[in-house]
């Protein structure tokens, strides 16, 4: 058996935990002594030689001509599907772009073409109007970064776009059917699918987030599901890595819903370690949770965490802990104390407090 993961930091170490009825091959699985670090370079060739085997694949596969490349001597360590759209993009362009200019962007301009394509096919307005271009891109860019899942959720992201909105239900149907015929599904139970790879939907994520105006970016993380939610960090967190403007935008999801923001945190945050838990610990003490939503939130934050040499053991499992303030408005609010063993926990843990951690 063979896993992947983009670090080995909590998320790896905790992954038993997700798994309980194999939790004891999942910890044989990802003991220090079975963690093969891969470098982030794939490949020992030169950045220029990189792109110049991509371009001939790319122009043989496209049935295109090889366009004249320029001696190219990039950064090594650009990762490798920036070295392959800039491939892409001279393929299809015709030629080498300079360096200065953003290849994910025409990536994404090149997939509009299919966008509009395909709009066409389906009796939308594609390219005849002025908006009409805007409003698939904020789709695509919408899907991408919230995702659905069946009929209803691929209704509700339509009308979420700035562009779309007040349309009737008949052109509703018609975009969600469009939005749901561009990508493969995600998974048989019939998640919406976007653009891939991950790179590019990230970039086309905080892209159309960062072209709304304020008002209609907190709205937009407003009534959510769950997984939606969830979706929506992840994306911005992996996106804050090569986008400057995803940090803005996650800082407006977690204010724009609390209760639910702090429900996806609890989900997702020890894959982000100390990038969503601060600030996530910041929005509830400003805007505390009513008691039952507080009570849920506990229910669900029950994790594992290494907190002694031999983890697991039976003081791996720990449960956050409310602190109730004031006598008839009882509202929840983040304790004070952290546990010693890490700082990256959705919210705040108090040291834990079990017979077995005395013996460690």
């Amino acid at each position: 058996m063979l896993l992947l993961a983009r670090n080995a930091n909590l998320w790896w170490r905790t992954l038993s935990a997700a798994y309980p009825e194999q939790g004891h091959l999942v910890d044989a699985l990802t003991v220090p002594g079975n963690v093969i670090e891969l470098s982030a370079r794939i490949e020992e060739r030169a950045p220029g030689q990189i792109v110049a085997g991509a371009v001939a694949a790319f122009a043989e596969h496209l049935r295109l001509p090889v366009p004249p490349l320029p001696q190219c001597h990039g950064d090594p360590d650009t990762p490798i599907l920036r070295l392959h759209a800039e491939a892409l993009v001279a393929v299809l362009s015709g030629g080498h772009r300079s360096g200065s200019a953003d290849v994910l962007a025409e990536v994404l301009a090149h997939e509009a073409r299919y966008w509009r394509s395909v709009a066409r096919r389906a009796g939308l307005p594609a390219g005849e109007e002025p908006d009409s271009d805007i409003a698939l891109r904020q789709l695509a860019g919408q899907a991408a970064l919230l995702g659905a899942s069946g009929d209803d959720q691929v209704a509700d992201l339509v009308s979420r776009a700035p562009s779309l909105a007040g349309i009737d239900r008949r052109l509703t149907r018609r975009y969600a059917g469009w939005l749901t015929s561009l990508y493969p599904a995600e998974a048989a139970g019939g998640d919406l699918g976007a653009v891939h790879p991950d790179l590019l939907a990230e970039s086309l994520a905080v892209q159309v987030l960062h072209e709304q105006p304020p008002d209609r970016r907190t709205a937009l993380f407003q009534g959510l599901s769950a997984a939606q939610a969830a979706q929506a960090l992840t994306t911005l967190g992996r996106a804050s890595a090569h986008q400057p403007d995803a940090d803005a935008m996650i800082t407006i999801a977690l204010d724009a819903d609390v209760p639910r923001m702090t429900e996806a945190v609890i989900t997702i945050a020890v894959q982000f370690p100390r990038q969503f838990t601060p600030r996530m610990t910041a929005a509830v003490a400003a805007k505390p949770l009513g008691r039952q939503v507080a009570g849920a939130l506990v229910e669900r934050a029950t994790i594992r965490t290494p907190i002694c040499p031999t983890w697991p053991c039976r003081c791996s499992t720990q449960r956050f802990k409310p602190s109730w303030t004031g006598s008839r408005r009882r509202r929840w609010v983040p304790p004070r104390k952290q546990s010693s063993c890490t700082g990256s926990l959705p919210l705040a843990i108090p040291k834990p407090m079990c017979r077995a951690s005395r013996t460690h």
